[in-house]
């Protein structure tokens, strides 16, 4: 992918993900709630279900307290991608995918994360094939540059080299 910011790799991959792989980590994760009470377990059933509903049920898995992985292919129609390649416009996310095109996003399909390790600050790009809508703009963005502008397709690539990776990321960005 181009751009400024271009791509950082992430982990998952493909086989790994089959079904006794999502009840095993779905066990892990019901395992996480154990022991905690009141708003200490709200919160954790609370992200457990915002990271169901980003990640797919099942398809993210911790590898300590604060870092996880997960699969970026989770379907045919739907990837996750990590990228930087993201900016505001009139008060929305886009996600820039060539020198004069973008796509509107809602502000739900994107996470910032980073990993220490790797001194790496991204996003997280949660896209659907269905709605993955290329807009042009008049004018080009004087701070990406693309050979050829990217398709969803292009991006599905991308996810699917970003999952051999293994990269591990914890919520938020470094400071």
């Amino acid at each position: 992918m181009g751009g400024r910011g271009g791509s950082s790799g992430l982990s998952g991959g493909g086989s790994e993900w089959d079904s006794a792989h999502r009840e095993r980590n779905n066990a892990l994760a019901e395992k996480r709630l154990e022991g905690k009470k009141g708003l200490s377990l709200e919160k954790a059933k609370a992200e457990k279900k915002d990271n169901d509903f980003f990640f797919g049920e099942g398809n993210y898995r911790y590898t300590s307290n604060k870092y996880f992985n997960f699969n970026h292919v989770p379907d045919s129609d739907n990837i996750i991608i990590a990228t930087n390649n993201i900016k505001t416009i009139k008060g929305s996310p886009v996600l820039i995918i060539g020198n004069n095109q973008a796509v509107y996003l809602k502000d739900w399909q994107v996470r910032k994360v980073h990993n220490y390790d790797e001194g790496i600050n991204t996003n997280l790009v949660k896209l659907n094939k269905k709605y993955f809508k290329p807009y042009t703009f008049k004018s080009d963005f004087s701070d990406y540059s693309f050979k050829q502008s990217d398709t969803f397709e292009s991006l599905q690539k991308v996810a699917k080299k970003q999952n051999k990776s293994k990269m591990k990321y914890a919520y938020g960005h470094m400071k």
